[in-house]
């Protein structure tokens, strides 16, 4: 082995794991991430494409709990390096033929493995297990050659919910840019290629036009209610919360606005933004202190039950 593959296989075994900066990688979109965590919420979904051995995931895993945010994010890759990367191949080969092993050490050195789930496979294979405009963000940074960023855009760029993010890493390489060019000029010639320094690119996928803003009451809403009964024993209404998630994977703003210990003055958020992530309730922001009334008048307020009858469903 050359002396600068035994280098990096010593940097890759590092034993001391106290933060990103000990684990072995090339991250230069720090500041991407950073506003990333600011922007993602509980429920999210962003998928890491070609993680190595998780330097840069781990930052933003680091970031999320930092501000106590728990998205799901997915590191995809194969473990085993890219076909256009010879080097890696061979630094992989001397390893044991797999970097699973080493960066699944690296989440739990750094308390990231609840936060942070592994797919171990092909991009495009990985990218099957996502439902389109399902994904409120993706980086890709795996095979650099034009086939292999073509290819990663085709499978990823559907799964990328309205008003959402594709990223990618290392626009200074010829066949990248060419990749990235011409496939978002193919997709729509009106979309622009943002260019994040000192070498990340992103693509904004358009909101629906126009947005909606929609106000959702939660109880009796998207879960059971029957007068006195603890809002803890409250059930979900799961047609009910997909109609709404697909509204916000459309790219429409949510807002649950509930009137919870408005009247009785208790705390019920910790309780509600509980409930809320165990459903899968996606939203734009949950707003407590809903006022009590008897009769709520407004021109454009409706009757969940007339709301529903309205969009053609029987939910």
């Amino acid at each position: 082995m050359k002396k600068v593959d035994k280098e990096v296989v010593a940097l890759i075994k590092n034993p001391k794991r106290e933060s990103y900066k000990d684990i072995h990688g090339f991250f230069d979109w720090e500041d991407v991430y950073e506003s990333l965590a600011e922007q993602l919420q509980d429920n999210y979904v962003f998928v890491e494409v070609g993680v190595w051995c998780g330097r840069s995931i781990c930052f933003l895993g680091e970031q999320l709990k930092k501000r106590q945010k728990k998205p799901q994010l997915y590191a995809v890759d194969t473990f085993k390096g890219s076909k256009d990367e010879a080097g890696a191949v061979a630094i992989i080969k001397k390893l044991g033929g797999s970097l699973r092993p080493i960066f699944e050490e690296n989440l739990k050195s750094l308390g990231l493995e609840d936060l942070i789930t592994t797919i171990e496979k092909d991009s495009a294979e990985a990218s099957l297990e996502f439902k389109d405009y399902s994904v409120a963000g993706a980086f890709i940074d795996a095979n650099h050659s034009y086939e292999g960023v073509t290819k990663d855009l085709e499978a990823w760029w559907p799964k990328v919910q309205r008003g959402g993010w594709l990223f990618g890493h290392d626009l200074c390489g010829e066949e990248v840019a060419r990749a990235v060019a011409e496939f978002f000029y193919r997709e729509d010639p009106t979309l622009k290629v943002a260019c994040f320094p000192p070498n990340t690119w992103a693509v904004r996928k358009p909101p629906i036009s126009p947005v909606m803003r929609y106000m959702v009451d939660i109880d009796g809403t998207i879960c059971t209610y029957k007068k006195g009964t603890p809002y803890k024993d409250a059930t979900p209404l799961k047609e009910r919360i997909k109609f709404f998630n697909d509204l916000y994977e459309q790219g429409h703003r949510v807002t649950y606005w509930t009137g919870r210990g408005s009247f009785s003055g208790v705390d019920y958020s910790e309780l509600t933004e509980r409930q809320l992530n165990e459903w899968g309730v996606k939203r734009t922001e949950l707003n407590m202190g809903k006022p009590c009334y008897d009769f709520w008048i407004d021109d454009k307020a409706f009757n969940v039950e007339d709301f529903f009858e309205a969009n053609q469903t029987t939910l």
